[in-house]
C-alpha cells in the first residue's frame, strides 16, 4: 500500500516584500520633492475686505416733467454740467405745433434772401454775404428734405437769418426799402406764431443737471431721508426705476445720501466714517454712518456723503461694498517668510524684506515695491 504524499507548507518571506516596499516610498519621497515647486511668480491682484450691499440714492434734487410736451429742445448741455439759477435749459414745444408754420417761416427766410441779394448787395462782392448764403442755403435743404429733426434745424436756420440780417442792415440801407421791410414783418409774425406753441424753461437753481429723471425725486430727499421707515425704504430698494422718462433734474452740490442694504448690521458704529465703493468704481467715497435700521426684514445703513454727488448723477439704485479694496503683488503665503521674500539677484539668491497688507494664509498680498516686479520669481 503506498503511503500518501505529504505536501510542505512554504512559509512567506515578509523581507522580500518590505524591500520593494521601502523603495516605493523612497522613490515617491524623492518624486515629491523633485516634483513640488520650488519658486512661484508674483502677480498683481485686488482684494475686497469687508460687506456688500444695495444702495438707494439721495439727493438735493429738482426735477422738471416734460411729459406732456411733444418737442424738447435742450440747450448745449452735457450730462453733469454745472447752471446757475435762470439759466435757459430747454425749448418745449406744446402738443399741436404745426410743422406747415415753420415751413412756411423756411420759405419766406428763402424769398429775404434771394430780394436781398438781387435788389440790396446786387454788385458787392462780399465774402461775409457768401459764406452766409452758402450755410442757409444747406439749412434749407436739409428741412425740405427731412422727417425729424424739424427744430433743431429751424433753429440753426434762425440763428443763420438772424445773423445775416443784422450784417446787411449793419452795412447797407435797407430802411427805405418797404417790400424788404414788409418780408422782415411776415418772418417777425411767423416767429411769434412759433412762440405761442413754445415755453422756455429755465434753471429754478443752481446745480448740474442730470438727463436721468425717474419721478423719485420728490419723494427722496435729504429732508425726510433720516426719518423714513424701514418698510418705506424697503419698497424704494424693491422698487423698479424707469430711466426714459421725458425731463430733467438739477442736483445741489454738497450733502447727500446713500441708503445701504445690508445682511448684518452689528459690525457697524454710528457717527463713524466709512469706504464705501459705489458700481464697481476703483475708487471710494468716504461716508458718515448717521443711521442704523435693524428689524426683523429690513437692516439699513444710512451714509452721509459731502463730496462727488456728480459721479452719480444717472443712478437711483447701485450695488455697493463697503470696507478695505486692497491692491499689490501677489504670492503664495509660502514663499513669504518673516515678511521677506527669496529672488536671485547678481550674485545669487537674495532676501527681499517686503510691507504685508493682506494675508488669508494662503495668498499674501504685499505692497508694491521697485525691488519686485510682476511676473519675477520668488523662491523657498
Amino acid at each position: 500500500m503506498e503511503r500518501p504524499i505529504r505536501r510542505r507548507r512554504r512559509r512567506f518571506n515578509f523581507r522580500m516584500l518590505l524591500l520593494p516596499l521601502i523603495v516605493i516610498v523612497l522613490t515617491g519621497i524623492v518624486l515629491a520633492v523633485v516634483l513640488i515647486p520650488k519658486s512661484t511668480e508674483i502677480s498683481f491682484d485686488i482684494v475686497f475686505d469687508g460687506i456688500d450691499g444695495h444702495g438707494l440714492f439721495v439727493r438735493d434734487e429738482a426735477s422738471v416733467e416734460l411729459e406732456a410736451y411733444e418737442k424738447v429742445v435742450f440747450e448745449n448741455l452735457s450730462e453733469g454740467d454745472l447752471v446757475e439759477k435762470d439759466d435757459p435749459v430747454v425749448s418745449a414745444y406744446k402738443k399741436g405745433y404745426i410743422k406747415a408754420t415753420i415751413d412756411k417761416l423756411a420759405e419766406t427766410e428763402k424769398n429775404i434772401v434771394q430780394y436781398q441779394n438781387q435788389n440790396i448787395i446786387s454788385g458787392f462782392d462780399d465774402k461775409n454775404i457768401k459764406n452766409f448764403d452758402f450755410e442757409i442755403q444747406v439749412a434749407i435743404q436739409q428741412m425740405s428734405t427731412a422727417t425729424e429733426n424739424y427744430l433743431e434745424l429751424y433753429n440753426t436756420l434762425c440763428h443763420l437769418m438772424q445773423d445775416r440780417e443784422a450784417y446787411i442792415r449793419q452795412t447797407y440801407n435797407t430802411e427805405s426799402n418797404t417790400y424788404i421791410q414788409g418780408l422782415y414783418a411776415d418772418e417777425k409774425a411767423l416767429l411769434e406764431s412759433i412762440k405761442a406753441w413754445q415755453d422756455q424753461i429755465i434753471a429754478q437753481k443752481s446745480g448740474f443737471i442730470s438727463f436721468y429723471f425717474d419721478n423719485a425725486e420728490g419723494a427722496l430727499t435729504c429732508e425726510n431721508v433720516l426719518n423714513l421707515e424701514a418698510e418705506t425704504f424697503k419698497e424704494y430698494l424693491e422698487k423698479k426705476y424707469d430711466s426714459n422718462l421725458c425731463g430733467f433734474k438739477i442736483v445741489s452740490d454738497g450733502k447727500w445720501y446713500l441708503a445701504v442694504s445690508v445682511k448684518d448690521v452689528s459690525v457697524f458704529d454710528l457717527n463713524t466714517h466709512y469706504t464705501v465703493f459705489i458700481g464697481g468704481d476703483n475708487a471710494g467715497e468716504i461716508g458718515c454712518l448717521e443711521k442704523i435700521i435693524s428689524d426683523r426684514k429690513t437692516k439699513l445703513l444710512i451714509f452721509s456723503f459731502e463730496e462727488n454727488v456728480e459721479k452719480y448723477l444717472d443712478m437711483r439704485k447701485a450695488d455697493v461694498f463697503i470696507g478695505e479694496r486692497i491692491e499689490g503683488f501677489s504670492i503664495d503665503s509660502k514663499y513669504v517668510v518673516n515678511s521677506a521674500v527669496v529672488i536671485k539677484g547678481e550674485n545669487g539668491k537674495e532676501t527681499v524684506p517686503v510691507e504685508v497688507i493682506y494675508s488669508d494664509g494662503k495668498r499674501t498680498i504685499i505692497k508694491e515695491t521697485d525691488a519686485l516686479k510682476i511676473g519675477q520669481k520668488v523662491y523657498k
